[in-house]
């Protein structure tokens, strides 16, 4: 780890390299978005490593508490992925021949608006879960289950699993 750590110093600021043991991480050393050594856990990683970064640099997971809110706010991301997955159902739905060409199209428009933020936050998901840190991987996986289990029990199982991409076939 230490290789690493020197690797990943800001060349700007290289104040707080020492640590005490309450530190979460090294708000010293550059922060990482990927772990390239595989998954970590917060039992495996030391106040000596690098802190996680999460979708934008100042997302930095530097203390417990921004780490547990991250757990909650993936959470929550994933039920949303899921609640747009339910609406984008409900739209086509009301989509036939029977109403009139403009509400169709006001429709259609919509669909395809919710299938581009399905597809955004599908991805920011996949990018979480990039990160290697076990306890945001599960934190997806949670949030889609409990997403799915709010919103899409009773619709149409898929042949696809990926969260950006549920529903194409319909």
């Amino acid at each position: 780890h230490d290789a690493t750590a020197r690797c990943l110093l800001n060349a700007t600021d290289r104040t707080d390299l020492t640590v005490s043991g309450e530190s979460f991480c090294n708000k010293g050393l550059r922060g990482i978005s990927m772990f390239m050594t595989g998954f970590q856990t917060v039992g495996t990683t030391t106040a000596n490593d690098p802190c996680v970064v999460i979708l934008f640099e100042k997302w930095r997971l530097d203390s417990s508490a921004k780490f547990i809110g991250a757990c909650f706010g993936t959470i929550a991301l994933g039920v949303v992925v899921e609640f747009v997955i339910y609406l984008r159902r409900r739209l086509a739905e009301r989509r036939n021949d029977d109403v009139r060409k403009w509400i169709n199209l006001v429709l259609t428009l919509s669909i395809a608006t919710m299938y581009g933020v399905q597809l955004t936050l599908g991805y920011m998901m996949m990018l979480i879960t990039m990160t290697y840190q076990v306890e945001l991987f599960c934190m997806v996986i949670v949030g889609l289950v409990m997403g799915h289990l709010m919103f899409n029990m009773q619709g149409p199982i898929s042949e696809k699993a990926e969260p950006c991409c549920v529903g194409i076939d319909e």
